[in-house]
């Protein structure tokens, strides 16, 4: 059995200040670091800007997103 890298991605919504956050989707995984980047930041972006949150909720929280790209070995059968 051979074993395999992946990327798991999670988003983390948080708010400024007493350091709270939450996951806001469920963690994704990806073949690269670079894949696992890239969505983390495009899906953070998306959940700021392109969702139901607005320029009021962002700025009276202090909403910000972090992600992690955290690599995991699997063995593949």
């Amino acid at each position: 059995m051979a074993t395999a890298k992946i990327y798991l991605l999670t988003i983390y919504l948080c708010t400024l200040g007493v350091q709270d956050c939450y996951v806001p989707l469920p963690p994704m995984k990806f073949n690269t670091h670079y894949e696992c980047v890239k969505n983390g930041m495009g899906e953070g972006y998306e959940i700021l800007f392109n969702g139901r949150l607005t320029e009021e909720v962002i700025n009276e929280k202090n909403l910000y997103i972090s992600f992690s790209c955290v690599p995991e070995d699997v063995v593949e059968s």
